[in-house]
């Protein structure tokens, strides 16, 4: 579709999107923000579809986009109701660091792929792709190594009595 075909599409359509994504996030700015970066992805995308498939088309990613709204909000609630959890805590800093240390003293005996895949996803902050990518295996075997590092951190914390809020909060708020 070529630019000025796709302008009018977008001014035809940005309306109703907008109010599609308000009824799913019930906040006018996330829904501006999300229905742009809709707009942004189906012009990237460069598929030729028809008025009404584009229109589906478009549809479906905003509501694919207010589904990871929610996914990041309830990371960040996670995280948030962490730092409430140890701000309110009698851990010292030193005992949190040491826990910490313990974490990636586990890590260090994971093998060295699943170790990569871990620091590369969760302290790198890599997507799944971009791990891939760098180590040369498919997302699916990057997804394998995560699930199989994460089962050996919590196994290994239980079995050394650290689980506790911070370290399951590891393994799970980084996700």
């Amino acid at each position: 579709m070529d630019i000025i075909a796709f302008r009018q599409f977008f001014i035809d359509n940005f309306p109703r999107t907008c109010n599609l994504a308000v009824s799913l996030v019930k906040d006018d700015e996330v829904a501006r923000d999300i229905v742009q970066d809709a707009f942004e992805d189906l012009f990237r995308s460069g598929k030729s579809l028809s008025q009404s498939e584009m229109r589906n088309y478009l549809y479906m990613i905003v509501r694919h986009k207010c589904a990871d709204y929610y996914r990041r909000l309830a990371v960040h609630s996670r995280y948030s109701d962490y730092v409430i959890q140890f701000s309110e805590s009698e851990e010292s800093w030193e005992e949190h660091e040491e826990k910490v240390e313990r974490v990636y003293e586990l890590i260090e005996r994971m093998s060295p792929k699943t170790r990569q895949v871990i620091l590369g996803h969760y302290i790198g902050r890599l997507k799944y792709r971009q791990v891939a990518e760098e180590m040369e295996i498919s997302e699916s075997a990057v997804k394998k190594h995560l699930v199989k590092g994460l089962r050996f951190l919590r196994k290994n914390m239980m079995e050394i009595c650290i689980l506790g809020v911070t370290c399951f909060e590891f393994c799970t708020i980084s996700k």
